[in-house]
């Protein structure tokens, strides 16, 4: 995986070869035209072999297999700061020959992340993602992250987030599991909540109110403020509707 066809460009790649050919190793390059580094896996790697590289946001982990059931991670995971759209590859060197099967490509990521803000809590919701068994919801406090995981193995494409403070403004991803693996995260969304919530839309009626009080006209219904409402009174029926903001 990298993040341009530059040659020096940040990637991370599983590699065997060396020591007769047998060695299992997991790449980092972390910046572009930085230094590639190496984390070792088994050095006495039986063929054929299974290989799994996995992106979670900036986090990147390989993992090697004899039979594509039971997984060893090797070394430790790394953070790269690589691109939403990135490049994934397959690739024998030199005279070698190989032979590439069960190949799978990684699912992309859950879209249209639509949230609402009301008190001290956001609600969430995202469309489907085809094969997802699960998701991840994620949030943070500053746009980018970091991201702290605040529900997993949710199988709804929805979520309600409580417990918040009003006033802060959060930041959400959400990822899904397909197949036992984790996309990478959606596009960010974010919302604050609060009890003071202002309406938006499109106004309609009558300009001005009875006695011409600001506090009482058509505008006041989307001001942010509880403590004004618009009034609509006819004196001369004794009728009259008031509109009051809804929080």
């Amino acid at each position: 995986m990298r993040d341009s066809l530059n040659p020096n460009s940040m990637a991370v790649a599983v590699t065997l070869g060396e020591v007769g050919g047998r060695r299992t190793n997991f790449w980092t390059r972390s910046s572009n035209g930085g230094n590639l580094n190496v984390q070792r896996g088994d050095d006495y790697t039986w063929m054929p072999v299974w290989y799994k590289l996995q992106r979670s946001g900036n986090t990147f982990s390989a993992y090697q297999s004899l039979d594509g059931v039971t997984w060893y991670k090797i070394g430790s995971s790394s953070t790269v700061a690589m691109a939403n759209t990135y490049y994934v590859g397959l690739a024998a060197c030199g005279s070698t020959t190989a032979t590439f099967d069960n190949v799978t490509g990684a699912p992309s990521t859950p879209s249209d992340l639509m949230i609402a803000p009301g008190d001290a809590q956001i609600a969430l919701s995202w469309t489907p993602f085809a094969g997802a068994t699960s998701y991840n919801v994620k949030r943070a406090t500053v746009s980018g992250g970091p991201y702290a995981t605040v529900a997993s193995g949710t199988t709804a494409n929805y979520f309600t987030n409580t417990g918040l403070s009003n006033g802060t403004t959060y930041y959400y991803v959400v990822s899904a599991v397909v197949a036992g693996v984790e996309t990478a995260n959606s596009a960010e969304a974010s919302a604050t909540p609060g009890m003071n919530l202002k309406l938006t839309g499109t106004i309609i009626g009558t300009s001005g109110s009875w006695g011409n009080n600001p506090a009482t006209t058509k505008e006041a219904a989307m001001d942010g403020s509880l403590t004004t409402s618009m009034t609509h009174c006819m004196p001369e029926t004794g009728l009259g509707w008031t509109w009051a903001r809804l929080g």
